[in-house]
């Protein structure tokens, strides 16, 4: 008669477990590996540039990092979002310039991450069936995949509606890269071919080396909106005289905001007239400690407009995606409302709400 240990069956069990989980780790590490090799690939190709190639290649070490993780990626959507230090900057002034420059460089770079992350992830589906140790470890991991998509979609999506300049540098830029590669391939086949000599080959090689250098050095450019001409687009001010005109556009000043960033809270003082010229903005009205969305707002809509008598906010105006605002002082716009008389009559009709839906009227 054969005797079983006691506790034997629990013991079998907990090996058995424990196998499952080590083949489960090493399943998503494998995984993980594929998506840093498709990262360097992609720089190679010159679809990704080298800033967010690092940032891409140091987000999967810290994947890796302990228990590998496939989703979420918390590091990466951080970056995919405005960095705090630009909301410290919006409070200064005299950081204005800067702020743009910082603003448009970190959107610049997630959406460069948020692209090539898409593209990685789109790989690793493909080694999922293959490598996965059980059906079930499997359909876990794909809907971890499909998660890590989703949000970059969304993150990527809503710099391309709110920001176009961006997709046209980054496109742009990629496009240059991807053709330094394609000429220096041509010259490496031709030499083995020999169809070039040596020399001249290396000749041709060092100048798509220089050039690719140079373009990996130069930052992203773009052309940045004119504050004057996204006001002229506005119906509030169309139509004005050019004094007038030339005088709103000396006094406004850009700012940016992320998704979620509450651009006016409800109660506080407010100094400046804002216009949306990016992106879309909700209206929230705080009761009983509860918040009501009351609008939803796009570009050219006016906020801020109840508080150019008040001084007080009357509602809370929140980004709901990457926005950018115009903002007018109050001071200097009732010193300009002094001299143009069409303007003052233009605000008082707003603030009655003469403006019908559709138009430029909004918090």
């Amino acid at each position: 008669m054969h005797l079983q240990e006691p506790g034997s069956d629990a013991i079998g069990q907990a090996d058995s477990e424990a196998s499952e989980q080590s083949q489960a780790i090493d399943f998503r590490r494998r995984l993980l590996e594929a998506e840093r090799r498709n990262y360097w690939q992609q720089f190679e190709e010159g679809i990704l540039g080298r800033s967010a190639t690092n940032h891409l290649l140091e987000a999967v070490e810290h994947a890796l990092d302990g228990e590998p993780q496939i989703h979420p990626r918390a590091d990466l959507q951080r970056l995919w979002r405005m960095p705090g230090i630009i909301k410290f900057l919006r409070r200064l002034p005299f950081f204005n310039r800067l702020l743009m420059s910082l603003a448009f460089a970190r959107l610049v770079l997630g959406y460069d991450t948020a692209r090539g992350f898409i593209k990685a992830q789109d790989e690793v589906e493909r080694y999922i069936d293959d490598l996965a140790p059980t059906r079930e470890e499997a359909e876990a991991v794909r809907r971890e995949v499909l998660l890590n998509k989703r949000e970059a979609y969304e993150d990527v999506e809503q710099i391309r509606l709110t920001f176009p300049e961006i997709i046209c540098a980054l496109e742009t830029t990629a496009a240059s890269r991807i053709l330094l590669n394609h000429e220096r391939k041509v010259i490496q086949d031709l030499l083995n071919s020999a169809v070039l000599e040596k020399s001249e080959a290396e000749r041709m090689l060092a100048d798509v080396e220089s050039r690719m250098a140079q373009l990996q050095k130069l930052p992203v450019q773009m052309p940045r909106p004119d504050p004057g001409q996204l006001i002229s687009r506005s119906k509030l001010f169309q139509g004005l005289a050019r004094s007038t005109m030339d005088a709103l556009q000396e006094e406004a000043s850009q700012e940016l905001y992320g998704a979620g960033d509450t651009i006016i809270q409800q109660g506080d003082a407010s100094t400046a007239l804002g216009i949306v010229v990016r992106g879309a903005v909700e209206v929230l009205s705080e009761r009983n400690g509860g918040e009501r969305v009351v609008n939803v707002l796009g570009p050219p809509a006016v906020i801020a407009l109840q508080a150019l008598q008040t001084g007080i906010s009357s509602v809370t105006c929140r980004a709901i995606t990457p926005a950018a605002i115009i903002w007018l002082e109050y001071s200097r716009l009732k010193t300009i409302m002094a001299r143009d008389a069409m303007l003052a009559e233009r605000l008082e009709q707003l603030l009655k709400g003469y403006v019908k839906p559709g138009g430029t009227a909004g918090c």
